[in-house]
Formats: C-alpha cells, structure tokens, sequence
C-alpha cells in the first residue's frame, strides 16, 4: 500500500511539473500575443492618424482643384472679351484702311485736278 501511495505520489509530482511547464509555456504565449496585440494597436492608431491626414490632404486638394477651375472658367471668360474687343478692333482698323485708302485716292485726284488745272493756266 505505501509504495502505491509512493508511485502515486510520484505520478502527481510528475504530474504538477508538467502542468506547470504547460502553465509557465501558455504564459509566455499569451504575453507575447498580448505584446503583438499592443505592437498591432499602435499601427492602427497610427494608420488611423494616417488617413486622417490623408483625407485632410484630399479635401484640400479638393478645394484647390475648385478654385482652379474657378480661375480657368475666369481665365475662358477673359479671352472671350478678349477676342471679341481684338475683333472689334481689326474691324475698326480694316474700316479705318477703307478711309486712309479713300483718302489717297482723293488726295491722288486732288493732285491731278491740280496738275490739270495748272495745265490749263500755262
């Protein structure tokens, strides 16, 4: 009966060493999950961070794309007065040529009633 006792006292001891090893192994184990689970929760805060900025970046972006259409929609309307006062003003030239080539003509006919009627003088 005492050297069962002693066996089974043995078979415990051995037993409880065992359960500690595993104890002492799924320890270590969940302290290095619970340092991966910190290590991982930093990345998401700064992944978070990260977007955040990128959307701040984006919205801006955003605004500056508007504004910039803004500026070529002012930018179209500018080269439309433009073109219409360039427009006005090559009318305003080509009719201003129409006078001056009027006026050379008349002034080419003065000449000539000229040289006519000092002609008719001698």
């Amino acid at each position: 009966r005492k050297n069962e006792d002693e066996a089974t006292i043995a078979i415990l001891k051995q037993s409880e060493n065992s359960l500690r090893h595993t104890v002492k192994k799924m320890t270590q184990e969940i302290n290095s999950l619970l340092e991966k689970s910190k290590t991982l929760d930093i990345r998401v805060k700064e992944d978070t961070e990260t977007i955040k900025d990128l959307r701040k970046c984006l919205l801006d972006e955003q605004v500056r794309a508007a504004d910039l259409e803004e500026q070529l929609k002012s930018s179209q309307k500018g080269e439309a007065s433009l073109r219409k006062i360039l427009s006005i003003g090559n009318s305003k030239l080509d009719k201003d040529g129409s006078v001056l080539e009027h006026l050379r003509n008349t002034g080419k006919n003065l000449e000539n009633n000229i040289k006519e009627l000092q002609e008719i003088l001698e």
